[in-house]
């Protein structure tokens, strides 16, 4: 691709709103308790590791859903070489196994690991993205 024909799509990415894409409008108001207590049991379980295993850097999770998703994740942020002690290798079991997706992504020299619960909401169809 030549450099003026990049530069056209950067600016064309820069000026659109990504929100508009899908024409999802979706608004949670009724919490799925049986979704959102699977959520907390494997944001707990994770929490719980990083308190005993300093290689985890950090756990990113909600305290309550986020009504514009059908879905809530929780995100582990690791060095990029890491080692999982017993404890840290159950929660991580245990949150894979709870939860009805994993992401994981790498930026410079961290890997995150997104384990996300689908349904947090009984309204929509629920048909998480």
């Amino acid at each position: 691709m030549d450099n003026n024909r990049f530069k056209k799509l950067l600016a064309e990415l820069d000026s659109m709103d990504f929100d508009d894409l899908g024409g999802d409008d979706f608004h949670g108001t009724t919490v799925n308790d049986e979704k959102w207590s699977v959520y907390q049991q494997i944001a707990t379980a994770l929490l719980d590791a990083m308190d005993k295993d300093d290689h985890i850097l950090k756990v990113h999770y909600l305290n309550k859903p986020n009504p514009e998703e059908e879905f809530a994740s929780v995100m582990v942020v690791l060095p990029q070489l890491i080692g999982l002690d017993k404890e840290a290798k159950a929660a991580f079991a245990l949150a894979a196994t709870l939860c009805d997706r994993i992401a994981m992504t790498t930026t410079g020299n961290k890997i995150r690991i997104s384990f996300a619960v689908d349904n947090i909401w009984k309204e929509g169809g629920n048909n998480a993205h």
